[in-house]
Parts: C-alpha cells; sequence; structure tokens
C-alpha cells in the first residue's frame, strides 16, 4: 500500500458522522396541523471491516439518524371522541432516532 497499512490483524475499524439538512418545502401544514419544514440531523456511525490480503472483504455499516421533531400545540388538544394525539403532560419537541445497518462484500487488490 502507498499510504501505510490501515487494517489491524485484517480489521479496519471506522468511526464517522455526517451532519444534514433535510428542507420539506413551503408544503402546507397536514390537517393536524403538523409541518415538516426544515431540519438539521447528524448521523453518527461506525463501521467494522475484515479486510484480508488481496481477496474478497466483508464490510458492516451501522448508521443512527437523529431528528428533532416540533408538534403543534394542537396534539395535546382532544378529538371528538376523546383522544389525544400526544397526552397532555408530553413534550411538544422530541428527539428521534433511526437506526440501520448494511452488510457489503467486495474485492480488494
Amino acid at each position: 500500500m502507498l499510504t501505510g497499512r490501515k487494517t489491524w490483524r485484517g480489521f479496519a475499524p471506522f468511526v464517522g458522522g455526517a451532519l444534514g439538512v433535510a428542507i420539506g418545502g413551503a408544503a402546507p401544514r397536514d390537517s393536524s396541523g403538523y409541518r415538516f419544514g426544515t431540519k438539521v440531523h447528524h448521523r453518527p456511525q461506525r463501521r467494522p471491516a475484515l479486510v484480508p490480503r488481496p481477496a474478497p472483504s466483508v464490510r458492516g455499516d451501522f448508521r443512527l439518524v437523529l431528528w428533532k421533531l416540533n408538534y403543534p400545540v394542537s396534539y395535546k388538544v382532544p378529538a371528538s371522541d376523546g383522544s389525544r394525539v400526544l397526552p397532555v403532560t408530553a413534550a411538544l419537541t422530541e428527539w428521534t432516532s433511526h437506526p440501520w445497518a448494511t452488510i457489503g462484500v467486495g474485492w480488494t487488490f
């Protein structure tokens, strides 16, 4: 390799992350009053990889996308049947997490 060894006993761990923006556009609120709007998200990730000598390699990728949601006050108002989207004591903001995992096979040379 031109830049030196990048593995330890055949494993090439990776820790990283990303920042992004999701723009909901100017779409009107839905009938409940919720509007996605513009959100900044951050995504931590870890990746263990098994990289043997020039041969097939296997890579696993584990990610976690985090969104902060802001709910309208109308979610706490009782509907005609007495039900609510959120309990009266619930916060109007919430962080949600969305994990995913992938696995890949490749050829190192």
